[in-house]
């Protein structure tokens, strides 16, 4: 029999993943995971403790392993922001790390996350554009897998309960509509035209072990369904007659709108989920009333809250806690793997009055921008530097808005942009579309861009020095449009530069420096100084 080892084992998707394996009884296999979330793990099954960034714990288990099932990681757009030096740590060097040293069968869970914000039904072959530090990272990691014995599946938002061992995820969407129905009687739903792409644990569980020999390799979607909000939420009161639903029609901040088409797992593997979003609602709904998940107000249930009041929880003297269960230095202490999707950013209120779920996405520093479709990866430097560079606050960052339509008009908005900073402004048009406005970088002063009129291409640089920057520095890219209202915010230490991508097109700069302090701050360099695919408009 081969051997399988299974990083992040006891979390939510490797409970679901080692019940299948034990029941089918074909394969050896090794639990190996930190425990973050637990305080002891009882399941009768091989296990390891240790920690996926301690190499040399982890290469005694690679040299047992014939198939390395890796579901370790930081998980959710909040949990990963919690950190952004240890999530690129956890979530895209142990990758690499992992496919430098290992040469057997990977099987690696990414996420829908990675295709951001888009209209249409997305297929593998779609440009990715992730709005997320997380998103970017799981992005990053299937580039390092490319040339492996790999296969990659991009999971929706998952949900129901996994097995009776690891931790029940509360913070996704239909787990967590399902206990805010059970506990208040009531859902607000804000917009609730957002589509989800979802799909029961169970269900990712059995396409892992069946491929566990497969010759298939690359990108696969994995999903159920793709379900509207406000749907999901009336699918819950069929569980819950006496639930209210309350549609709020001002639009969610939380930009994730799109639909994934899962056509191709089924038409190659002949893969098809076996688990309706109704079993899920009808898995938690019994646990709750049984009383088997106690005290949803426990942040334990909830990725990003367990680990704000846990792992990155500051001491007294605002020094990080680390956990103590860590096989290895603090900083090195990996997240094992449950669900690569936080909930969709609908529902108004918490589960509890006590405990406040907060939307992450609305957030501006959530929306990490890293860039772009894998089309264009080989041709500006690998987003795994945008994410080391976009550890701290001062960085690149999309701050999206919306597009509000009655039968008077049209609003167009940014709510979460401040202009407290703002000193001055200015408005650029340019006469040809051939015309590139770059580079232009300052050191002190801030910039916001946003297109008023038109669409344009908008590309920021970190300077590393300000007479001979290196070049093969990250390029961000950013698509700009006055149809999908954003501000992007430029900070002191880049470069940035734009060029139109249609006629009439007009960006207006909102300025941190008056114009005098500018001008000692003010670093040109040539347009293709960095390279000119940036500028290019990429055929796909």
């Amino acid at each position: 029999m081969k051997n399988v080892l299974v990083t992040g084992g006891a979390g939510y998707v490797g409970g679901a993943v080692t019940d299948l394996l034990k029941a089918r009884g074909n394969y050896n296999f090794r639990v190996y995971d930190n425990l973050l979330y637990e305080d002891s793990y009882l399941k009768d099954v091989d296990f390891v403790f240790g920690d996926i960034a301690d190499h040399q714990a982890l290469a005694k288990q690679l040299a047992w392993a014939d198939v390395v099932v890796h579901l370790a990681a930081i998980v959710g757009d909040g949990a990963c922001t919690l950190d952004p030096d240890l999530t690129v740590k956890i979530n895209q060097e142990a990758v690499k790390w992992l496919a430098e040293n290992f040469n057997g069968r990977i099987i690696f869970t990414s996420t829908c996350s990675v295709y951001g914000a888009q209209a249409e039904e997305l297929t593998e072959d779609s440009p990715a554009q992730p709005l997320s530090l997380y998103a970017g990272t799981k992005l990053n990691s299937e580039a390092y897998l490319q040339n492996k014995d790999a296969l990659i599946f991009r999971l929706g938002t998952l949900f129901g309960v996994s097995d009776k061992y690891s931790r029940v995820r509360m913070d996704l969407v239909v787990n967590y509509m399902t206990g805010r129905a059970h506990t208040s009687g009531e859902i607000n739903v804000f917009g609730g035209e957002q589509f989800r792409p979802l799909l029961h644990v169970k269900d990712v569980a059995r396409a892992i072990v069946d491929n566990l020999e497969t010759p298939h390799r690359g990108i696969f979607n994995l999903i159920n369904q793709n379900t509207r909000m406000i749907d999901l939420a009336y699918q819950v009161r069929s569980h819950f007659p006496d639930l209210k639903v309350q549609k709020t029609e001002t639009p969610f901040q939380d930009t994730r709108n799109y639909r994934v088409s899962g056509r191709k797992v089924k038409e190659v593997m002949g893969f098809y989920p076996q688990y309706s979003i109704d079993d899920g609602i009808r898995e938690i709904k019994e646990a709750l009333e049984n009383r088997r998940i106690k005290d949803l107000s426990n942040p334990r249930y909830s990725n990003h809250l367990f680990l704000k009041e846990t792992t990155f929880k500051n001491n007294a003297n605002g020094e990080k806690i680390e956990p103590a269960s860590s096989a290895t230095k603090p900083v090195e202490s990996p997240i094992p793997a449950t669900n690569p999707a936080v909930p969709a950013a609908v529902v108004s209120q918490p589960i509890l009055p006590n405990v406040k779920i907060e939307p992450q996405a609305e957030k501006a520093e959530v929306t990490i921008p890293v860039r772009i479709s894998s089309s264009s990866m080989s041709a500006i430097n690998p987003l795994s530097q945008s994410v080391k560079e976009s550890v701290n606050h001062d960085q690149p960052v999309l701050i999206e808005g919306g597009l509000a339509v009655d039968d008077r008009g049209s609003i167009s908005f940014a709510n979460s942009f401040d202009f407290k900073d703002v000193k001055r402004f200015y408005a650029v048009d340019n006469f040809s579309l051939e015309t590139i406005r770059a580079w232009h970088g300052h050191l002190k002063e801030s910039k916001y861009a946003l297109v008023i009129t038109g669409s344009a291409i908008v590309a920021a640089v970190k300077l590393t020095d300000t007479v001979n920057p290196d070049k093969s520095a990250l390029v961000q890219r950013f698509i700009l449009s006055v149809k999908k209202p954003a501000v992007l915010r430029l900070p002191a230490g880049y470069a940035n530069g734009f060029r139109a991508l249609e006629p009439g097109t007009k960006i207006m700069f909102l300025s941190t420096a008056t114009l005098e302090e500018s001008k000692g701050d003010d670093y040109r360099f040539p347009a293709d100084y960095w390279g000119s695919k940036v500028w290019e408009i990429q055929n796909r």
